[in-house]
């Protein structure tokens, strides 16, 4: 019988894997892209920051202005004045 020469690979990934237990290091992940903003009632109005750094619409038909907070506040308070406000065209007289 021929005697057989265990062969060496020298890529360093599969060098680095077999150091590691056979695991891969985790991959960085890649930076979060912007999301749109997806409820209708930002149709009919305008994100701004106030004086504190948190975010506030505007509605774009009076000058009232709203909690915008995504986390805090949700849209709820805008859905409800976007029926009511008179100037909407979307004003639902009752």
């Amino acid at each position: 019988m021929s005697k057989v020469e265990p062969t060496v690979d020298l890529d360093p990934q599969t060098e680095a894997a077999a150091v590691d237990g056979g695991r891969e290091a985790p991959k960085p992940l890649p930076p979060r892209k912007k999301r749109r903003v997806k409820a209708y009632c930002w149709n009919h109005f305008t994100k701004y920051l106030d004086d504190n750094n948190l975010t506030r619409a505007k509605c774009n038909y009076c000058d009232a202005h709203f909690a915008a907070e995504p986390k805090r506040n949700g849209t709820a308070s805008l859905n409800s004045h976007m029926y009511a406000c008179p100037y909407s065209p979307l004003y639902i007289a009752l």
